[in-house]
Parts: C-alpha cells; structure tokens; sequence
C-alpha cells in the first residue's frame, strides 16, 4: 500500500525552544540567553568543633532569559477564534 506523504507545513521548524499550550505548540523561540541560578553558600561551625567549617546552600536566586525569536504568523489563543 503505497501512501503519498504531504509536505508539511510546520511553521516553527527553525526553532529550538517551543512553548506548548495544552499539548499545542503556540511560539517558537530561536535563542535563550540569561539562565542564570546562584547559591548563596552558609558557613557553619559546630559548637565543639572550630578547626571545621561545615557549607550549607542557601537562599537561590534565578536571573532572567530573554527569548529571542523571528516573527511567525501565531494562530490567537483566544477560545472564541475561528
């Protein structure tokens, strides 16, 4: 059984990130730059003990990405769309 395969129309092949709503990819980003996590790190010294200092992580901090992308015709996201 022979089948004839369409070519598909697939407007965010060229990205590397996606974003999906509900199983349904919805934007398309090309590059991500900012990922950024730091640790503060907590010195510890137990009571009898001095010579030691123990490290404990602390609070996280996250920093923020920017998402950069070229424009694509997005279908809406409202619910009423046709």
């Amino acid at each position: 059984m022979n089948v004839a395969h369409s070519a598909r129309n697939d407007p965010f092949k060229n990205f590397n990130f996606l974003v999906e709503i509900d199983g349904i990819a919805q934007a398309g980003f090309s590059e991500c730059t900012g990922l950024r996590l730091e640790v503060a790190v907590i010195e510890y010294r137990e009571g009898g003990e001095m010579s030691s200092v123990r490290k404990l992580p602390g609070r996280s901090t996250v920093g923020d990405i920017t998402l950069e992308s070229q424009p694509v015709h997005i279908v809406s996201l409202s619910p009423t769309a046709t």
